[in-house]
This record gives structure tokens, sequence and C-alpha cells, in this order.
């Protein structure tokens, strides 16, 4: 029967943010029962052309706006019926300046009073920079050697080569950034236009590796 020592070895490294999520929700309600389900479903197509068109004219390119569905409904209150029709369009950027700069220019749109705009950050799109990958996980079977070779000295055996490894689900530290669940979502309803922004380096999160690794044994130790 084959003998081994098998422990577990964990390493850290660093996720960056290379491309930011939004989800725009556009609607347009009619109160009161004097406005058709027709009309009020027309009005959101159009707002949610002008939001398109604004977004292209201020820095956003076609292929960053992909379609997100589109969702109605009626209500009826108190004797009072309202009609919703959404449309959501979803963003995907990997220029933070230019994203910001052009969900900033829909503010003047919502003046208007009959456009209702939403605004939810969603997860980001991290990645582990080149080459910083491989030097966690040779860390982390250091680290599993490390261990193992304690035990081993503790059991009065040596230590022989690797020859299981097994990848374990990673871990993750929450950065803290909005569209996290744990954070909840980023809301801008009716903000005013804000002043130019200071553009901040890109987010980042913790990714812990673990592996299970198991050591064959050699001999005792004398």
């Amino acid at each position: 029967m084959a003998q081994y020592i098998e422990v577990i070895g964990q390493a850290s490294v660093s996720e960056v943010a290379v491309e930011q999520r939004v989800a725009l929700t556009v609607s347009h309600r009619g109160k009161g029962g004097g406005m058709s389900d027709k009309v009020v479903a027309h009005k959101a197509t159009q707002q949610r052309e002008r939001v398109i068109a604004t977004l292209l004219a201020h820095g956003m390119r076609e292929h960053e706006l992909h379609e997100g569905g589109m969702d109605s409904g009626t209500w009826h209150f108190k004797r009072k019926r309202e009609v919703h029709h959404s449309h959501r369009i979803l963003l995907i950027c990997e220029d933070d300046a230019r994203l910001f700069a052009a969900l900033e220019a829909l503010a003047p749109l919502q003046d208007e009073g009959e456009l209702d705009l939403q605004l939810d950050m969603l997860d980001a799109r991290y990645e582990v920079p080149a080459g910083a990958l491989s030097g966690a996980q040779q860390a982390a079977v250091a680290h599993a050697r490390e261990h193992a070779n304690g035990l081993a000295q503790a059991a009065g055996v040596a230590l022989g080569a690797v020859v299981q490894v097994q990848e374990l689900a990673p871990a993750r530290e929450r950065s803290g950034a909005y569209g996290e669940s744990w954070y909840g979502l980023a809301a801008a309803g009716g903000a005013a236009a804000a002043p130019a922004m200071t553009l901040l380096a890109s987010n980042q999160r913790t990714r812990t590796l673990s592996y299970r690794v198991r050591f064959a044994l050699q001999r005792a130790v004398p």
C-alpha cells in the first residue's frame, strides 16, 4: 500500500479589474389610466433610442452596448391604474473614464420628468496580471511542501516527491466596489451632472489559491 502525506498549500495573488459592466434600465410610466399600454411602450422605446444615441455621442462604441431585454406591467391601486414599460441596456467597457463620462451625459435626460433611468453596477471582470499566476502556484506548492515536511519530521519519516496535485476552489476577498452582491447595487436615479472625475487606479481584489498536494514517503528518518 502506498504511503503518503497529503496537505493543502495556499498562496495569494492580486486580480485587477479590466472590464466594467453596467445594467441601464430605461422606463416610462403612464398614470391615471389616461395612457394606453401601446402609447407607454412607444414612449419607452423612444427614450431607449435617445439614451443609446446619447451614449454613442459621448464616447461609447456600438460593440459595447448589448440588449438586456424588456419588461412591462400594469398596477392597480385604489382604483388607479399605472402602466409601465422598461428596456434594459447592458454596457461592457474596458475604459473606466470613457464609460463614466458617457453615463454622466445621461443626467440631463432625466430633467424631462417622464424618463425613469436606473443605473446598476454589475460584477466587474477581473484578471490576474501576466506571470503572477504561475508565481502564486509555485508559492502554494512550496507552502504545501513546508507544511508536509514538518509533519513528516514529527512522524519520523522522510518526505518524497509530489505524486498528486488537486486544485481546490479559490477564495476571493470582496473588493468593496459597487456591483458585488454583498455591497448591493449602485443606483443613480436623478443625480445631476457631476464635475470632471479624477481617474483612479483600477480596482483590485485578492484571490487565494488552494491546492491539495500529496507527497510520497521515502524512508524512516534515522
